[in-house]
C-alpha cells in the first residue's frame, strides 16, 4: 500500500489534472464528441480525487462537513 506522502503527491497531481481538464472543458463546443470525452475525464478525475481524499481521511473538496 502506498504511503501517505505518496497518496498526497498523487492527490496533488490528480487535482492539477482536474483543473486542466476543467479549463479544457470550458473551451469545448457543447454537444460535440470532445465535450463527451471531457465530461467523462472530469467525472473520472473527481472520483479519483474523492478516493484519494478518503484514503487520506480528508474532507471531500468543497464539503462543509467536519469529521
Amino acid at each position: 500500500m502506498a504511503s501517505a506522502d505518496e497518496r498526497t503527491a498523487e492527490l496533488g497531481r490528480t487535482l492539477t489534472q482536474l483543473h486542466e481538464a476543467e479549463r479544457a472543458a470550458k473551451s469545448t463546443v457543447r454537444g460535440s464528441f470532445d465535450e463527451e470525452r471531457q465530461l467523462r475525464l472530469l467525472h473520472e478525475l473527481r472520483r479519483r480525487v474523492n478516493r484519494l481524499a478518503e484514503e487520506l481521511d480528508l474532507e471531500e473538496p468543497g464539503s462543509d462537513q467536519a469529521r
